[in-house]
């Protein structure tokens, strides 16, 4: 397995793991206020949680995958081949984010005309980008897959 496929699985699984963490960590702040210590509890520690996943993450991909510039969106190529790759699956992903903003911005509009309370809104927004999240997420090694096998 090239350097490139190991980092690509590697944050396939992490994003699995920090996007159902994150959203379980929204929820308990929206619903701290109402279920009193504990649930402000469980989202402090799962704030914690969090930084130390993501902390694990940046570790491992510079300590032992030797990523070093994590901004860089060829940070994980090492030749022409997988740089090209890279530029089909991210003009893909484009498509994605834009479809992503526009249906986002319909449901602000729905949220609107139905008149939902803020906590309804930031539910129904929640639950949206978690599927939205491991959607792109699987939709990116996906086209990774396709893009890599065509010879």
């Amino acid at each position: 397995m090239s350097r490139s496929k190991k980092i690509i699985l590697f944050t396939f699984w992490m994003n699995n793991i920090e996007i159902p963490l994150f959203a379980i960590f929204i929820f308990g702040l929206i619903f701290s206020k109402n279920k009193g210590l504990m649930a402000a509890m469980l989202a402090l520690l799962l704030a914690v949680l969090l930084i130390v996943v993501i902390q694990f993450e940046l570790w491992y991909l510079r300590d032992r995958l030797n990523v070093y510039k994590v901004r860089s969106i060829f940070c994980f190529t090492d030749d022409e081949r997988e740089k090209e790759i890279a530029m089909k699956v991210h003009s893909e992903m484009m498509i994605s984010f834009i479809n992503g903003f526009f249906g986002s911005v319909i449901m602000m509009v729905g949220a609107w005309l139905f008149n939902l309370s803020a906590i309804s809104i930031i539910t129904c927004f929640t639950v949206l980008w978690v599927i939205y999240g491991v959607g792109i997420n699987i939709q990116y090694l996906y086209l990774w897959n396709k893009f890599d096998n065509v010879k």
